[in-house]
């Protein structure tokens, strides 16, 4: 019964959860806050809301035009594309400069974009200051591609 009490206690109206937490990662939905191993993040409106919808559905890959109209409430515009590709690409820098990295921002090619939860077996990166060279195209080694 208590088990039951947690669960809807996480659940906000409408049935969406609440929080997202993978052990590394915790968002506050209700509260707009973003924690990397208990450290706060500080992120922009669009940057929060980009990495709430990868984390409520992550492993699957999230149309650009999703992306957009869950951002910025539209997609009609010829730069969404862009825009959302500049937006992925600050977040990856921020999420660099914590032990969670921007690698777990995936690109996968034709599909969108996703969230790659770290494996909570592993330990911590090491905070670095500049994003690790070569990009981030590892969608097809996690989608087994």
């Amino acid at each position: 019964m208590a088990r039951l009490r947690g669960v809807i206690h996480r659940r906000g109206p409408g049935g969406e959860p609440e929080r997202y937490d993978d052990g590394v990662l915790r968002l506050d939905l209700l509260a707009r806050e973003a924690q990397v191993a208990g450290v706060p993040v500080r992120l922009t409106a669009p940057e929060f809301r980009l990495l709430a919808l990868l984390t409520r559905s992550a492993g699957t890959a999230q149309p650009v035009t999703r992306i957009a109209v869950h951002v910025w409430g539209e997609a009609d515009r010829d730069d969404s594309l862009v825009r959302v590709r500049i937006l992925v690409t600050r977040l990856r820098r921020k999420l660099d400069l914590t032990g969670l990295g921007g690698e777990v921002i995936v690109s996968a090619r034709g599909q969108g974009y996703f969230y790659a939860p770290p494996d909570r077996a592993a330990p911590p990166r090491a905070t670095r200051a500049e994003p690790s060279p070569g990009g981030y195209g590892h969608a097809s080694r996690l989608l087994g591609t």
